[in-house]
């Protein structure tokens, strides 16, 4: 099944903007069951293409000039053969564990932040861990400050429910699938 793809982006300001920049992940990966056929990013501005540390592909579009709006749209033509429930990916390079935990030296902490993260670190590192990883951090986090942030800081509970909604939906699945795939083609009885 050929599928035909129109996406329009809007952004609006309030007032004129004579800088913005935009970076998008609108670029679907290659993955089995699935072929890209065309695939055309639109936007204003000076455009780089580059890959993220997940190996996603981003489109940036940064705008000089006195603006009220930008608008970023896609054509696309793909097809879909459906012959597999979930689609798997290849796997696609992305930064190494080291990278991710290193330190910086803009995030510090004191001594009474260290039982949060205890025993971590090797979980991290290995990048089929890593999002567990995250869950057990927010749980930990929850678990020291209790209830009051969540009820009385209203921008707190807000990151802490998009940082959720982000965990959820950021590559779990893929892994999941992959690992759902190998199990059912290896005929496993449950």
């Amino acid at each position: 099944m050929r599928l035909s793809v129109h996406h329009l982006t809007r952004f609006e300001f309030d007032q004129p903007s004579r800088h913005s920049i935009h970076d998008v992940r609108l670029q679907p990966l290659p993955a089995s069951g699935q072929r890209v056929l065309q695939w055309r990013i639109d936007g204003p501005g000076k455009r780089s293409e580059w890959t993220d540390g997940h190996g996603n592909a981003v489109t940036t579009f940064s705008v000089v000039q006195s603006h009220d709006a930008v608008e970023i749209e896609v054509h696309g033509l793909y097809e879909y053969n459906g012959g597999d429930q979930w689609l798997r990916y290849g796997e696609t390079p992305t930064l190494p564990p080291p990278f991710w935990l290193r330190n910086t030296g803009m995030a510090r902490h004191d001594e009474s932040f260290d039982p949060l993260i205890e025993g971590l670190g090797d979980g991290a590192a290995e990048s089929t861990q890593r999002v567990m990883v995250l869950h057990e951090v927010m749980a930990r986090v929850g678990r020291a400050l209790g209830a009051g942030p969540l009820c009385h800081d209203e921008a707190h509970a807000r990151r802490v429910a998009d940082l959720t909604v982000y965990l959820r939906q950021h590559h779990a699945e893929r892994n999941l699938a992959e690992l759902g795939a190998l199990a059912a083609e290896a005929g496993t009885s449950w």
